[in-house]
């Protein structure tokens, strides 16, 4: 067969509209619209719609990165404004004794008085309090009530939304990763379609046909045990809830976006080898593959948990044990 001697017929299939439905480095008998090209490259570039090979793809991910920076930059200015709110706890418990000190006083205001002073505890120092001389004391007190009540309201919602944005801050650091990671247009595409899905996204969509999602990296050590490897959110929440069983363990960087990591268990007890390799793969999809030595936190699958209302990938764990990494030697794994 043409295969066997590396007789390489690279070609394109086309629908009816004269669209690239599919290519291969061998003729696809099965389908219809079938033309011989000079190279897979050239496939390649009729398929994606677009030049492959790194300087195309390093172009492609500039407006993908410039679309993280600025959903990043967001929502860290929300979180800087949930941090000031928070910070306002103490002013809120001064509305509280401003009101019930107004009361306490109230008979010794004078009409169209301005300001008061009092102590709140006996020992304490004296608050300075502004009046608004066209209200009653009565008056005062109440607005100051209704002023405390709105930010203890506030106060009570800054944690919860506090939370909320460090996980969608999280997400967008583990999208950063993803498109620095990319290696071809599929996985720019799929960078780029979480963007699009959860509203980051503002350019257009893309041109090139679909090629399918990605899928995960499955490997198989020497003596058989099935590890994979998610490289983006996305393959991410497939290859913890889809391909991970209760009994796998898993496996992720520590303090750190990175791949999501399942050993298969099927009833031998897992080598502390297969472990270290894992953890390396682990930490080669990482930020923390700069790094000389990394921790990965490894557990079983069944410690891990989606967070609710989170994004693809976003999960809390327990149970956890840290291994470190020497990380000289990823690059090997």
């Amino acid at each position: 067969m043409p295969l066997w001697e590396r007789d390489w017929r690279p070609c394109v299939a086309k629908d009816d509209a004269g669209r690239v439905t599919a290519f291969a480095p061998y003729p696809l008998n099965h389908l219809e619209g079938l033309e011989r090209v000079r190279s897979i490259s050239a496939a390649a570039e009729q398929f994606y719609g677009a030049p492959v090979g790194p300087d195309a793809y390093d172009a492609a991910k500039g407006p993908v990165r410039k679309a993280i920076a600025e959903a990043q930059k967001r929502v860290r200015r929300r979180l800087e404004a949930l941090e000031r709110a928070r910070q306002s706890e103490a002013e809120a418990d001064y509305l509280r004794k401003a009101g019930e000190l107004i009361l306490a006083y109230q008979y010794t205001l004078e009409p169209g008085q301005t300001t008061f002073s009092a102590p709140y505890d006996v020992d304490g120092p004296e608050l300075n309090i502004d009046l608004d001389p066209t209200l009653k004391p009565v008056e005062n007190a109440k607005r100051y009530f209704e002023r405390y009540e709105k930010a203890k309201r506030a106060g009570e919602e800054v944690p919860a939304l506090v939370a909320s944005a460090e996980r969608e801050l999280a997400f967008l650091d583990q999208l950063a990763l993803d498109i620095d990671l990319a290696e071809n247009w599929p996985d720019i595409d799929d960078v780029r379609a979480q963007l699009e899905q959860n509203g980051y996204w503002t350019g257009g969509r893309s041109a090139r046909p679909k090629a399918g999602a990605p899928r995960p990296l499955r490997m198989t050590t020497d003596d058989g045990f099935v590890i994979w490897v998610g490289r983006n959110a996305r393959q991410n929440d497939e290859v913890t809830f889809t391909r991970g069983g209760p009994e796998d363990l898993w496996l992720h960087v520590r303090g750190a976006p990175g791949a999501h990591v399942i050993i298969k268990h099927d009833g031998r007890p897992i080598p502390d080898a297969v472990v270290q390799q894992a953890a390396a793969l682990a930490v080669r999809y990482s930020p923390m593959r700069a790094e000389a030595r990394a921790l990965v936190d490894v557990t079983q699958r069944k410690f891990v948990r989606k967070i609710r209302g989170g994004k693809p990938g976003m999960v809390t764990y327990r149970n956890e044990q840290p291994i470190e990494v020497a990380t000289a030697a990823v690059g090997d794994s």
